[in-house]
């Protein structure tokens, strides 16, 4: 694997089987993980010192920098850049009587700065990466046991024709609280919106989906509960309002929210569930944003 395919998965042009091998290799597998970090490292140095060019220069911009991490790397990159160009001028202004420059302490100050932020981006990244690994892993369970179920709906004995025509006699099914045989509710783990989810998560409705329950890891989150907003990305109107949620509390503390939204409100589009927690004290404070795009299957 050469390092333009690492280069084109930084800034998102690999394919969706391209991309998915590579998240999984970053997370398994430790020296590939170096290894990427440093291209990642001469990619944000060439950007910061104006060398690159074409369509690596249009995806970077377009999409490592459209997220905060991203930004945050290249504004180191380019703050190294401006103190190497600050050490040459303090030394050249040393050798000059009279010229003064910035002092050493000021400079070790700045460099022990940006060491501590590199630091934090490393541990940041580290976690992410973490967190997407459990996330798929939670997907591939919800997906599991949504196979199950269609399978045992699909197991279940058809009716008979003769109580099929009593029941349509007798008019007493109320297709608002028990929908037609073969409907399910489709469930889908979110995460929030980062610089390693490249791929927007996938909510694929058919006709036999009533409902979509979206799963929310908020971790160990101090709010009471918590309201529920979806948004269409296009337009940032409110498609959806949740009243109030509970959050189920696991044994390590980290909260999970099971937000059941009818299928009619979503159309085919990309849509943004907006989070916020209310206190005890009926405070509210704004959480993650979790972008999701719906398609038909």
């Amino acid at each position: 694997m050469d390092d333009e395919m690492l280069v084109r998965y930084l800034v998102g042009t690999t394919t969706d089987e391209e991309t998915e091998s590579l998240d999984e290799l970053s997370i398994a597998d430790e020296a590939f993980a170096l290894r990427l970090r440093a291209v990642e490292h001469d990619l944000v140095d060439a950007y910061a010192n104006g060398e690159l060019s074409g369509s690596v220069l249009e995806h970077f911009t377009a999409n490592y920098l459209s997220s905060p991490a991203g930004r945050a790397k290249v504004d180191i990159a380019k703050t190294l850049r401006a103190y190497g160009g600050t050490r040459a001028a303090a030394s050249a202004g040393a050798a000059r009587p009279g010229t003064t420059g910035p002092s050493r302490a000021w400079l070790l100050a700045a460099a022990a700065v940006l060491l501590a932020i590199a630091a934090t981006l490393a541990f940041d990244d580290l976690r992410l990466r973490r967190s997407a690994a459990d996330a798929r892993q939670q997907q591939l369970a919800l997906e599991q046991h949504e196979r199950e179920r269609q399978e045992a709906i699909n197991r279940q004995q058809p009716e008979t024709a003769g109580a099929a025509q009593a029941r349509k006699r007798e008019n007493v099914v109320d297709r608002e609280t028990q929908p037609a045989a073969g409907t399910y509710t489709l469930a889908i783990l979110l995460l929030p919106a980062t610089r390693d989810a490249q791929r927007l998560p996938i909510v694929a409705l058919s006709k036999n989906v009533e409902a979509v329950t979206l799963m929310l890891d908020v971790g160990p989150d101090d709010s009471a509960d918590y309201r529920a907003a979806i948004e269409d990305a296009a337009s940032d109107r409110v498609v959806w309002r949740s009243g109030p949620i509970r959050a189920a509390v696991a044994s390590d503390g980290r909260k999970h929210l099971a937000i059941t939204v009818p299928a009619t409100q979503l159309q085919v589009a990309e849509y943004a569930l907006k989070l916020t927690g209310v206190s005890a004290t009926g405070s509210v404070k704004s959480l993650d944003n979790y972008p999701f795009r719906v398609v038909l299957q």
